[in-house]
């Protein structure tokens, strides 16, 4: 009797796990999902915001990113908000400013492992943006980009 118990138990939290999740207006992702945002889709450009809810320069860079999503260019925007509600924080932000583009809040305990696999030299400053090309060339920036730097990075 209690092997069913648990066992329903388990399988109530994992719906409920997955309900909750396709509520949220953005996805929650780990590395290996990063990873896989980076490698799909070889023939558009992926640029890759670093971004939080708390921060002011981030916040401000938004709408740029947003004016940049197109046929040509994916924009994933990656929240890496703390952990106490980060739900409610990320939803208001979409909302606020009519997010359209992909947006993910990071789920990694270790974020100090997580910073070099996707730039050697970052640190973990945000904002930070990672442009990928379609031959698989990357660029790498840390700091705010106003709508002049960023279309320079893009710059072949």
């Amino acid at each position: 009797m209690h092997k069913i118990t648990y066992f329903s138990f388990i399988s109530s939290f994992v719906l409920m796990s997955f309900i909750l999740q396709s509520d949220l207006k953005f996805k929650i992702i780990q590395q290996s999902d990063v990873n896989k945002i980076i490698e799909k889709n070889k023939k558009d450009i992926k640029v890759i915001n670093f971004w939080a809810t708390w921060c002011v320069p981030c916040v401000k860079e938004l709408p740029i990113f947003e004016k940049l999503n197109n046929e040509n260019i994916q924009v994933h925007l990656i929240s890496l908000d703390f952990k106490n509600n980060y739900e409610t924080k990320i939803t208001n932000m979409i909302e606020k400013k009519n997010l359209k583009s992909n947006v993910y809040w990071l789920n990694e305990s270790d974020l100090n492992s997580f910073y070099p696999k996707i730039n050697a030299n970052w640190k973990g400053s945000i904002p930070a943006t990672l442009i990928v090309f379609p031959n698989g060339k990357t660029k790498f920036h840390q700091g705010s980009l106003d709508e002049e730097s960023l279309n320079k990075l893009l710059e072949k």
